[in-house]
């Protein structure tokens, strides 16, 4: 087999894993401008606010914030990197310039894996490796992480595990090398509560290598000694979860979910099979080698990680949640490369080494399918909550604008924050206030110490949706400008990608001829949601129609359709009528054959504010009229789309 140790092969390592750190973060950049929002969302503004950004303008920072708890996480490194980014962008809290930060990051530290992989795997195999690792940067399992710039501590904690288990595999075995491996073990406690586990399996590592290597006694005490030393006291210091298991039943129930991830049976378990193999063979023959050994520590850090949430996650759990498959990735590319170790070391003669092969290769690529199949739904997810994120944007800006109730009586996930009055109370800090995102448009300047050197200048002179331009120049607004907001100019950059790429795309309402010619037969309909709340007494308001959901039946329709297109009116008597084709795919057991439930997502840009009645039609044109009363209090912003 060929290893990539000389100047040519070294090269074209350092050549692959640029191509694919480029590849990955432009990728994600394109998957961002599209599907993202400048608006801060959950965690983030208990953790950032005020505690980070509040108290720095407040001039109240202590050097203490960046260490202090969020929740059961120490996530120094992330709160370091968001007041950089902070301060680079004149004191504005953008949400897209922290994602574009953060993917930045995770697209360097897969490109150094596949650089690394290169290195010292033997090809071909290292560019099946290589291969998985792109494909697992590229798919949105782990969108969560990417959608929120908060999720950074997740990327950092995976960078210092890496570095950690590499380092206790490959140092020296001297107290040098173990206090090396301490360190990035430290580093990764100080990144997100699975850190702590990172310094658990860092010594492990250590102590086994000593045992595999021979090391002498005290020797293998010096290597050993810092990284115990950490391993003890972050297990210790550690905050424990006050989630847990209500029998034994539920708890392996839910790791062997968490154990299966790519895929949702509990047969995803086999994936094990060859690590397991792997390590009773090393323990029989007392051999393996330092990739062994980073793979194998890989492997333990993700099976430690399935125990930590089967135990601490266990109330309700279905299915492994997003913002924790990147932690799982390097247990899946550990898992392939075990297969292939496994075929080594057991396969015999050519035509069964070939066999053997073939075996491990069909191992990795069931893995990898998994992995690309469980992307698709995670995808949708993605663009579904970054549509209830512009909804909540929507009812935020509304609250800013004076409605006090705005933010109040919407379903879970509509707005920001899972406690209104809590997010209240932060959007209530003339400090908050004062460096919040174009997307929440408060009109706040910033003070003469805090300038800001791009504006947004509102104007509304080309219809609906309102339009502006954004300058980078220190001259006074237009005269003929509605309003103008300061931006960052790091901000300025990200909106100039935007406005490049576009953002994703819902149909449209668009305006009709109210003397257009509609069929004369009638239809029946509910429409039970708006923006996910029940309809009362026959109307509702929403404060900006610039994305809107609605959810109810409609009927009858072709039997034989599955998902028969559907129609959303609004019309208004002094602002026309206004149409959206939608399918309709709910299924709805509660309604008679024929009739077809429906959940849209739908663009409201074009609708100026306004009271409408909401009108329903199905695939052959017949109209229901729902008896509902939409009133629109602003007209669109396209800024509620950044």
């Amino acid at each position: 087999m060929l290893r990539l140790d000389n100047d040519a092969t070294r090269r074209w390592s350092v050549l692959l894993a640029t191509s694919a750190t480029l590849v990955i973060l432009s990728i994600r950049m394109w998957l961002l401008t599209r599907y993202s929002s400048s608006m801060p969302s959950w965690d983030a503004w208990g953790a950032e606010a005020t505690p980070l950004y509040g108290d720095w303008i407040n001039d109240t920072f202590t050097w203490s914030n960046l260490w202090t708890w969020h929740n059961e996480h120490r996530i120094f490194f992330t709160r370091v990197l968001d007041l950089i980014l902070f301060l680079a962008n004149e004191t504005q809290w953008d949400v897209r310039v922290q994602t574009l930060a953060s993917s930045t990051l995770y697209s360097l530290m897969a490109g150094v894996s596949i650089w690394w992989v290169l290195r010292h795997v033997e090809a071909p195999r290292s560019l099946g490796l290589c291969g998985v690792i792109l494909l697992s940067a590229i798919v949105p399992n782990g969108w969560a992480n990417t959608y929120q710039g908060f999720q950074s501590c997740f990327y950092f904690v995976i960078l210092f595990a890496l570095f950690s288990i590499r380092n206790a595999s490959f140092a020296p075995a001297s107290l040098r090398g173990g206090i090396q491996t301490a360190l990035f073990a430290l580093a990764a406690v100080f990144s997100l509560a699975a850190g702590v586990l990172v310094a658990v399996v860092a010594a492990a590592i250590v102590v086994g290598r000593s045992w595999v290597e021979r090391v002498g006694f005290h020797r293998a005490i010096a290597f050993a000694f810092a990284p115990a030393i950490v391993a003890v006291w972050a297990l210790i210091d550690a905050r424990k979860g006050e989630i847990h298991p209500a029998s034994v039943a539920e708890f392996f129930h839910s790791l062997a979910i968490m154990m299966s991830w790519p895929y949702s049976s509990a047969l995803g378990l086999l994936f094990w099979v060859p690590a397991l193999v792997f390590a009773i063979h090393v323990l029989r023959t007392r051999t393996a080698t330092a990739p062994d050994l980073v793979f194998a520590g890989l492997a333990m850090w993700a099976l430690a990680i399935d125990l930590a949430a089967a135990w601490t996650r266990a109330y309700n759990f279905v299915d492994v949640q997003s913002r924790y498959t990147d932690l799982l990735v390097p247990a899946l590319v550990a898992q392939i490369y075990f297969a292939f170790r496994v075929a080594d070391i057991f396969a015999g003669p050519e035509r069964k080494m070939a066999l053997a092969k073939l075996g491990a290769s069909s191992f990795g690529a069931v893995l990898c399918s998994g992995m690309a199949v469980a992307s698709v739904g995670e995808f949708e997810k993605w663009k579904a909550y970054d549509f209830y994120t512009r909804i909540g944007a929507s009812y935020v800006r509304a609250f800013l604008g004076g409605d006090t109730t705005a933010l109040e009586g919407h379903p879970y996930g509509y707005i920001p924050y899972p406690e209104p009055e809590t997010l209240k109370i932060f959007l209530a800090k003339p400090a908050v206030q004062s460096f919040l995102p174009l997307s929440l448009g408060y009109p706040v300047p910033p003070s003469e110490q805090r300038h800001r050197s791009c504006q947004w200048i509102s104007t509304n002179q080309s219809g609906l949706p309102t339009t502006g331009t954004l300058t980078c120049t220190r001259d006074a607004p237009v005269e003929s400008a509605l309003q103008s907001y300061y931006v960052g100019r790091v901000s300025a950059v990200t909106y100039a990608l935007w406005a490049i790429v576009g953002r994703q795309s819902y149909p449209k309402f668009e305006s009709e001829d109210l003397n257009t010619q509609r069929s004369d037969v009638s239809a029946n309909c509910a429409v039970d949601q708006v923006n996910g709340s029940p309809i009362m007494g026959g109307s509702l308001t929403i404060p900006f129609a610039d994305v809107i959901t609605f959810a109810g039946w409609v009927g009858p329709n072709t039997v034989d359709v599955p998902a028969p297109p559907i129609g959303l009116v609004l019309e208004g008597e002094s602002h026309g009528r206004y149409v959206a084709k939608a399918y309709a795919r709910i299924p709805r057991s509660d309604v008679a054959r024929g009739y077809n439930g429906f959940q849209v997502f739908l663009d409201g840009s074009q609708i100026p504010a306004g009271t409408y009645r909401l009108k329903v039609s199905t695939a052959t044109g017949a109209e229901c009229d729902s008896g509902i009363d939409v009133t629109i209090d602003n007209d669109a912003d396209i800024r509620l789309a950044y």
